[in-house]
């Protein structure tokens, strides 16, 4: 059997129901149904009419380019937008309707679009493709900006020295998933990939690579001394920042599992005004500041769960908070720029922490 586009039926809330769909055959003919399953073409890919044969209105099939099929799926039908691009120009679809309202040379523009045209929150989904941002993308409250894993890949433009991503004050429960995100630092000298800014409440970051930050790879931070609570890292994997690869300041009750930060020119992990809290697998390689993993005085009540410190230049965890608490962590082979230097782990300046069940081996 041929290629189906979309997979049909589709679940549309509790109700299935079948939509406009097309068989497409190694040989390239095409038979088409509507949603009431009856032939309305049989024929050449090529030779494809107009999609108001199969439902007048429905655009949930359509034509970008001669001979090319653009289809709705059930991933897009639960998105409040989808973002896709096509011949560099990006388009903003309404995720309902199936109609395009919004299309730019300009990315960021498109994306933006769907954001704000969104004042109740939803998904906007952006496919898979090569995309360069030239503007920061600012998320509002309840919006998910999500992709189609690392094949969405985004990259910051030259010269630009701007944010990427701005998670900004009071975008409560938004959120960035299942994407690559290059914040090009060999032509950029500023701008951090994904920033996020008290108050703010439960944000999730998600199943994200993060590259090249001119500053951080993601930043936790305030201009008014209120705290981001509640945040979620899930499956993170950061590498090549210009600063720290994860800095935690102005935070509060962080959650984050599986997070990975390697080879930055900073820290791995900085936690600074951050209190409470835990990180799950927090592994920190052969980053270039004082150590993988640093906890200031200014940190309180974080746990550190199954944490790995390895191969870092200097130390590979330095603790200076109060009530931190590592457990089952694993530090080994750091040291790495002079030997016989540095330690795997460093509690200065600190009060009340708890070590456990770690083992710091291997030191250079």
């Amino acid at each position: 059997m041929g290629v189906v586009y979309p997979v049909s039926p589709i679940t549309d809330g509790m109700h299935p129901r079948s939509i406009p769909r097309c068989y497409v055959f190694p040989d390239n003919n095409v038979y088409c149904f509507d949603e009431n399953n009856r032939l309305r073409y049989a024929g050449p890919l090529s030779n494809l009419p107009s999609p108001s044969l199969l439902t007048a209105g429905d655009a949930r099939l359509r034509i970008i380019t001669t001979g090319e099929l653009y289809l709705r799926d059930s991933v897009l039908g639960t998105s409040s937008y989808v973002v896709f691009q096509k011949n560099g120009v990006a388009y903003a679809e309404n995720g309902q309707t199936g109609y395009v309202e919004y299309s730019s040379s300009d990315v960021g523009q498109v994306i933006q679009y769907a954001i704000n045209n969104l004042p109740n929150g939803g998904r906007v989904f952006i496919r898979a493709g090569g995309y360069v941002l030239n503007s920061t993308v600012t998320l509002s409250k309840n919006v998910v900006l999500e992709g189609e894993g690392p094949s969405t890949y985004i990259q910051m433009g030259n010269n630009v020295n701007k944010d990427m991503i701005v998670i900004p004050a009071n975008a409560l429960n938004s959120g960035v998933a299942n994407m690559y995100l290059d914040g090009n630092k060999a032509n950029n000298s500023s701008g951090s990939v994904i920033k996020l800014y008290g108050y703010n409440w439960r944000p999730v970051i998600r199943h994200v690579t993060i590259r090249n930050a001119p500053q951080y790879g993601i930043a936790f931070t305030s201009t008014t001394s209120q705290y981001t609570y509640e945040a979620v890292l899930l499956d993170i994997d950061i590498g090549g920042s210009n600063l720290d690869g994860l800095s935690v300041d102005w935070c509060a009750d962080l959650w984050g599992a599986d997070v990975y930060s390697a080879n930055n020119a900073g820290y791995g992990a900085a936690f600074w005004n951050a209190t409470g809290g835990i990180i799950h697998h927090l592994h920190v390689y052969n980053n270039y500041g004082a150590a993988g993993a640093y906890v200031t005085q200014y940190a309180s009540d974080l746990r550190l769960v199954n944490a790995f410190f390895d191969t870092n230049q200097q130390n590979g965890v330095v603790i200076n908070g109060t009530r931190i608490t590592l457990a089952e962590c694993y530090a080994f082979n750091n040291g790495v720029s002079s030997a016989n230097s540095y330690d795997g782990i460093v509690i200065q300046n600190a009060t009340h922490n708890v070590v456990i069940g770690c083992y710091a081996v291997d030191l250079q």
